[in-house]
């Protein structure tokens, strides 16, 4: 018996939003695992060179938790999608005769950058390279949506969770400028042209009644809030006000309940404003030589047969700097990790100049609640979604290793699996829960394991494995791929004269007039994209 199942997997190993199911891309197949237990329910055969050139897998995750309740219920978070630079395959779980293709999701010539699901199951936003354009894919029309100049940045769009709006930032000729998109019909609701420099991101308020945006570094710590309709309600300037020199925002996170945001400069400061009127609410600073006599600085050490363990360090203590651990590269700096728990009553960070170290904040006093301090760079944290003091580690540590805090234990625990056929871990996350038991997953190069652990840190043992572990539930790949229930879609191109102008949406991008927003065109055209099965 082991408190580890492992099973064979690759790189690309996804669970479910619900934890329930684990997506993995193998050899020649992606295959859907229970995470209870490891047992295969389908698998879809998939090209060997759509397998080398694979860059995504992701599940449909709700924007909203009234929709994650309501697709608990009736499956739909059970879609997932995987692509390469130019394909797209979508599949349902709960329907593994069906199957959905685009082909040519960016055009002949361009390829991927980035694809995502839409603010429903039936959407998919491909982004091209180099800005060129965004597509949103409708699955139930088989119509494109074409979004000129989007901005390529890892927050460059966000959906509103309550409504569904779309918020995307691009920029047509030498500014920025804001996109509000409805939902459903894509009908431009409003475009701002913004006073950034060059924006680096955009999220919206968890409650949705706020869209906050932050200008690039040499602007300073510039923050840029804009209500739900696009209208501009506050601009941050850094504390030392929009005369002082700051080195600017690297990262901004909303706490789950929207009373503040945190934002985290290339300074080594995490700001948390009030979304009232966007004051400083405090001000945490990190800095190597660590001392704080109300908090405790656990330190990982190792012993002589590689167990690892955590211990009490004697403050002041020293967070070992990114020159020190030899990462390699560029010198980083900057807060890069804002994580608050569920009822955002901590907050847990990373700077990149101290990456071995976590951060563990107390938004009751404002005070620093604990600090991890590691051998090894920190490339993950995950607090558990109901346990609200549960924090999950990743370490680039050699073999494979995961660290465990929550704060009501007495010491802080590390589990390190003894198989070296796993290898270093790629990802780390949480699982569904059952009862007292809670599960978590630690994918390798080539196994994937599942470990299983109670609620005061000890690790459970599996049961025998079931005899119908390994089976797929009746479902060959021909059965998964039934011509007649699978449709594809593609682009079809047009000309100039097949785009009608009366119609809603089919007016192509031209400069804004920074009068209002009414005088604004669409960056946006519909394209009367068909089915085609080819």
């Amino acid at each position: 018996m082991s408190a580890f199942r492992c099973f064979p997997a690759s790189k690309q190993c996804v669970p479910s939003p619900d934890g329930a199911l684990i997506a993995i891309i193998d050899h020649s197949h992606l295959t859907i695992r229970i995470a209870k237990n490891g047992g295969i329910i389908c698998s879809y055969p998939l090209p060997s060179e759509f397998i080398l050139s694979c860059r995504f897998l992701r599940w449909f995750i709700p924007r909203h938790r009234a929709a994650i309740d309501a697709s608990l219920e009736t499956g739909e978070h059970r879609q997932l999608l995987v692509a390469d630079d130019k394909k797209i395959l979508i599949y349902n779980v709960n329907d593994p005769q069906w199957q959905a293709q685009i082909n040519s999701a960016v055009g002949d010539i361009n390829k991927i950058a980035n694809v995502d699901w839409g603010n429903t199951s039936e959407e998919v936003l491909v982004s091209a390279e180099f800005g060129v354009k965004a597509t949103i894919w409708s699955l139930a029309t088989g119509r494109g949506v074409e979004i000129r100049d989007p901005k390529l940045l890892s927050y460059a769009y966000d959906y509103q969770g309550r409504t569904g709006h779309l918020a995307i930032l691009t920029r047509p000729i030498a500014h920025d400028v804001l996109i509000i998109l409805g939902p459903g019909t894509h009908e431009q609701t409003a475009s701002v042209e913004l006073p950034t420099v060059d924006a680096r991101g955009l999220k919206w308020s968890p409650n949705g009644q706020w869209l906050a945006i932050w200008d690039t570094a040499s602007a300073g710590s510039r923050l840029l809030i804009y209500t739900a309709d696009g209208y501009l309600f506050r601009t941050y300037s850094g504390a030392r006000g929009s005369d002082a020199i700051e080195l600017g925002i690297k990262s901004v996170e909303w706490s789950p309940s929207s009373d503040c945001i945190a934002l985290g400069d290339f300074s080594n400061n995490v700001t948390i404003l009030t979304s009232t009127i966007y004051s400083v609410k405090a001000l945490f600073l990190h800095r190597s030589g660590v001392s704080s006599p109300e908090s405790i600085v656990w330190q990982e050490e190792i012993d002589a047969i590689k167990d690892r363990s955590y211990t009490i360090a004697r403050q002041p203590a020293l967070a070992p700097t990114s020159e020190s651990l030899a990462t390699g590269g560029t010198e980083k700096s900057g807060i890069s990790v804002l994580a608050f728990n569920e009822d955002a009553s901590l907050l847990a960070t990373r700077s990149d100049s101290l990456p071995s170290t976590i951060w563990i904040w107390s938004l009751t006093t404002a005070k620093l609640a604990a600090v991890l301090i590691h051998h090894e760079s920190v490339k993950s944290i995950q607090w558990h979604p109901f346990v609200r003091d549960l924090l999950l580690v990743h370490c680039a540590t050699a073999d494979p290793t995961v660290h465990v805090w929550r704060e009501s234990w007495d010491l802080p625990q590390i589990f390190r699996i003894r198989n070296d056929e796993l290898g270093a871990i790629t990802s780390v996350g949480w699982l569904a829960t059952e009862g007292d038991v809670l599960k978590f997953i630690l994918n390798g190069a080539n196994l994937c394991a599942i470990g299983q652990m109670t609620v005061h840190g000890q690790l459970v043992f599996w049961a025998e494995e079931n005899d119908q572990m390994n089976e797929i539930s009746g479902l060959g790949p021909e059965d998964m791929f039934d011509e007649g229930n699978s449709f594809e879609l593609s682009p079809v191109k047009l000309s100039n004269g097949d785009i009608q102008e009366d119609l809603p949406g089919n007016t192509r991008y031209s400069e804004p007039e920074p009068t209002t927003a009414s005088d604004i065109d669409d960056t946006f055209y519909y394209r009367n994209q068909k089915k085609a099965t080819t």
